[in-house]
């Protein structure tokens, strides 16, 4: 059980609800310091069109504005859809002195009752009304797949830019699919998103990370890949917002080179556990030249900014960001 390996310091509080015992699909929803999205998000789960019935797992992470406050208002408003816990600080782990979500994320899915396990966070939401139909009924007649995901929206919160169907449109994917377990990192990974996500709860249950520092739903995605097939589905389901910061998308220097490092760890820790290809080495090798790279950059050092622009150039790594640390080491 997952619970077995965390530290509980203080009790979670689980909301007096009146949800289904036996539930077909439970929806997890983790929220921290959402008050202006978290009720969107919210209703647009409450408004999924179905046929079974489903619960909403909300985990408050003990957000310092509103969205408690948010939460437990729709958890009396509709105590027989959705089960509130409200954590604490006391139990957040904590990975190089920074506290995360897992802890949130790890017990939600100990509390699903469902056979099937869908997830969002609580800055997106979904706009197809029909995808917890439209994934279940695809589990339920091709039992050989275990994971689901879709195509998505992107909206940029700094300019409210919507860009719809944004794998079809940028990355070409314009067909259903199944997800091979070649090129995860470069090609994989990228095109999925944990607000389309759905999976067999029984994958999930299995589940704990690698590593505390990478995000949680890459490693979901690589535990996926060994229990069964991916399927992609290519509609568009969900809105995933763009946060003018986040993890991996800041301008503070040392954050994002923090990120890139726990990123190229547990590539490496993935590939000895997971046996993977020998192309994960090849993009392992090109996240390694990054990070060099942004350190010569960040130091003002260009002729070593060059020389490793140059080698990356050389292996097939063409990337504007070779550039723009290349301009940037120039810069006073």
């Amino acid at each position: 059980m997952i619970l077995n390996k965390l530290s509980i310091y203080k009790p979670i509080l689980e909301v007096e609800n009146a949800v289904v015992l036996n539930p077909k699909v439970s929806v997890i929803l983790l929220t921290y310091n959402h008050e202006n999205y978290i009720a969107q998000s919210i209703e647009s789960i409450l408004n999924q069109e179905t046929d079974f019935e489903f619960e909403i797992l909300i985990g408050e992470d003990d957000s310092t504005d509103d969205t408690r406050k948010i939460c437990l208002e729709y958890a009396q408003k509709y105590p027989s859809k959705i089960r509130l816990f409200l954590h604490h600080k006391e139990n957040k782990i904590a990975a190089n002195g920074v506290p995360n979500g897992k802890f949130n994320l790890l017990y939600s899915i100990e509390m699903c009752r469902g056979s099937y396990i869908a997830t969002c966070e609580g800055d997106d939401y979904w706009h197809l009304k029909q995808k917890l139909q439209i994934q279940t009924d695809f589990m339920e007649n091709n039992p050989e797949f275990t994971t689901i995901a879709t195509d998505f929206t992107k909206l940029y919160v700094h300019n409210n830019l919507k860009k719809h169907a944004f794998n079809k449109i940028v990355k070409m994917e314009l067909k259903d699919r199944t997800i091979e377990p070649i090129n995860i990192f470069k090609t994989q990974i990228k095109i999925m998103r944990m607000c389309t996500y759905f999976f067999k709860a029984e994958l999930l249950k299995s589940f704990y990370p690698l590593i505390m520092e990478t995000a949680g739903d890459i490693q979901i995605l690589l535990h996926a890949f060994q229990f069964g097939k991916i399927k992609y589905l290519a509609i568009d389901s969900s809105t995933y917002r763009v946060m003018n910061e986040s993890a991996s998308k800041t301008k503070d220097y040392s954050k994002r080179q923090r990120f890139l490092w726990n990123y190229i760890v547990f590539i490496e820790k993935a590939i000895t556990h997971y046996h993977l290809d020998s192309k994960e080495q090849t993009y392992l090798k090109k996240q390694k030249m990054m990070y060099q790279i942004r350190e010569y950059s960040e130091r003002k050092q260009f002729l070593k900014t060059n020389l490793i622009g140059l080698k990356m150039i050389a292996y097939g790594y063409f990337s504007k960001n070779i550039f723009r640390n290349i301009n940037h080491s120039l810069r006073k």
